[in-house]
């Protein structure tokens, strides 16, 4: 889906809500066919997007957490975790830069409480959209609303 090259900023003027919610409905279409996603068994939902006053964009998503994400503790493994925020930024930071494929360069984690078998909002937003590369900040919600893990990650942009 590679396009034009155009700076960050006149890439965002030019978005609106309803180009992030079709570009990201169009990158999970493509995540379920991935058989990577299907080994893992991520499957987010589209909640909703838009754009900050500063240009960078958020995207909400839900996730339901099973059975089989879990460790022997009964809690959600940490590398399960770390796999739906980096589809959940991946996601976001392709559409942010409108190039196809960025591979992870970075990334790190923070898990503030254990998270269980339910359902969970995941909200991220680019931080940074450079020529090389697309920085993400996102946050995993239960649904109380309480903050159960971070994720900052790097995205290289490859022409």
């Amino acid at each position: 889906m590679k396009r034009a090259r155009m700076s960050a900023a006149s890439r965002i003027a030019a978005f609106d809500k309803e180009d992030i919610a079709r570009d990201v409905q169009g990158w999970l279409t493509l995540e379920q066919k991935d058989p990577g996603m299907h080994f893992t068994a991520i499957e987010l939902e589209y909640l909703d997007s838009g754009i900050y006053e500063d240009g960078q964009i958020w995207i909400d998503y839900a996730i339901d957490t099973r059975h089989r994400h879990m460790n022997v503790y009964g809690h959600v493994h940490g590398g399960a975790i770390a796999t739906m925020m980096d589809a959940a930024m991946g996601i976001g930071a392709c559409v942010a830069s409108e190039y196809y494929l960025l591979p992870t360069v970075d990334m790190s984690m923070l898990f503030h409480h254990a998270i269980t078998e339910g359902r969970y909002r995941i909200h991220m937003q680019t931080t940074h959209m450079g020529r090389k590369m697309v920085n993400c900040h996102c946050g995993m919600y239960n649904e109380q609303g309480r903050l159960c893990a971070t994720g900052m990650a790097g995205y290289y942009v490859k022409e």
